[in-house]
């Protein structure tokens, strides 16, 4: 669901938060005279802090890894706003001013096919060629292909290549370097990412980029026309993309997948589509477990996706309405009438973090609206004072 971030927000509190978690915070030394300078550095298992003279804090990593230690498992909706809510209560941050400046989102798909030849299927992306994308580190090892845009970049990659994994595991994802990108979805601050309405609408933004994908598809050449084989051709070039006007993109874009339609022998795109679709609904879903990954043609785990998107469906009809935790997500139908918060007789200590989630932005605007205006009078008040 979500991955990569870079998240930035002020604290004074941040270097003491650090060392409570025995977290070394490093500070940077001026050549010439020795003196310590910022922004000071700091690593907190996999996400890096940066921490200007101003008090500004820049935080840069994987959610998921963060949570996991590994971004190839499923991370769902719950997990995410548990993984936001023990970061704020660690950070004393506020998600509501908490602003995003990098967001990458995408999903893990187990698709019947190996992930990495329907990669290799990949032309363009509007009017662009994918350039190959490569692991980090000293034996960099190709694993799927990527497409730079001045926004934002499109990557489609074997993930199951990446991990050493047995299994079929193809990442789709969007790594957003400007949020000017994310304007329609209304994505801002990291509060937006514990909002289902807002993950939602990325979910939708998934699909229409991957529309907008061109991916060649096997077909018998003897059964087109000259005109359908010329197109094919033509259009299975990434550098014709490149080239083509808009208005030439569109119809060559139109007529491509009209082939690819009627005599294309898999379908991938049309599959990993649907894979894609599925599994943003299920990531969502209020009932769905980690470490589950929807693989497609699998009768089973389609009624079981169906189970899932009925349950949320008809909840309403039930005798009793289920409830559900207003930081984390979590089912509380189980605890007394009005209750928003996990109750900490049931769920132990960890419930206390879902109170203080919602508490802890108020009180600090109010300690902080203290500190600034507590002492400020409009005149002076001692000459009235016996």
């Amino acid at each position: 669901m979500i991955d990569g971030v870079k998240i930035s927000f002020y604290s004074e509190s941040i270097v003491k938060d650090l060392l409570s978690l025995n977290v070394s915070v490093f500070d940077r030394l001026e050549a010439n005279t020795g003196e310590i300078s910022f922004p000071k550095i700091a690593e907190y298992r996999t996400l890096r802090f940066k921490i200007s003279e101003s008090h500004r804090v820049e935080i840069t990593g994987s959610l998921h890894k963060y949570w996991r230690g590994e971004n190839y498992s499923t991370f769902t909706c719950n997990d995410l706003q548990q993984t936001i809510t023990d970061l704020c209560l660690k950070f004393n941050i506020n998600s509501l001013e908490a602003r995003l400046h990098n967001l990458e989102f995408g999903v893990n798909v187990s698709p019947h096919f190996n992930p990495y030849e329907f990669c290799r299927g990949l032309i363009a992306f509007k009017d662009e060629s994918f350039s190959k994308f490569k692991t980090e580190g000293k034996q960099k090892i190709q694993i799927g292909f990527e497409c730079c845009k001045n926004q934002y970049t499109v990557k489609v990659y074997d993930k199951g290549k990446q991990y050493f994994k047995s299994e079929n595991i193809l990442r789709y994802e969007v790594r957003v370097s400007k949020m000017e990108f994310l304007k329609s979805t209304g994505v801002y601050f990291l509060s937006d990412l514990t909002n289902p309405d807002y993950l939602n609408r990325l979910g939708e933004k998934l699909d229409e980029i991957f529309s907008e994908l061109i991916i060649c598809d096997k077909v018998k050449t003897s059964e087109l026309s000259k005109t359908d084989l010329k197109i094919y051709t033509q259009c299975k070039n990434p550098k014709e993309w490149e080239s083509f006007t808009p208005k030439q993109r569109c119809e060559r874009k139109k007529q491509f997948n009209e082939i690819i339609d009627r005599f294309g022998e898999t379908h991938w795109k049309e599959t990993t589509a649907k894979l894609i679709n599925e599994k943003w609904r299920m990531l969502l879903s209020r009932n769905s477990k980690s470490g589950y990954d929807l693989t497609d043609l699998k009768k089973s785990e389609r009624v079981l996706f169906d189970c899932l998107d009925n349950t949320s469906i008809h909840t309403h009809h039930t005798k009793h309405e289920k409830r559900f935790c207003k930081s984390c997500g979590r089912d509380i139908s189980q605890q007394k009438k009005g209750s928003v918060f996990c109750s900490e007789s049931i769920f132990g200590k960890e419930a206390k973090r879902c109170r203080n989630l919602d508490s802890n932005p108020r009180n600090n605007f109010q300690n902080r609206e203290q500190r600034i205006y507590g002492g400020l009078n409009l005149f002076e008040v001692n000459q009235f004072l016996k």
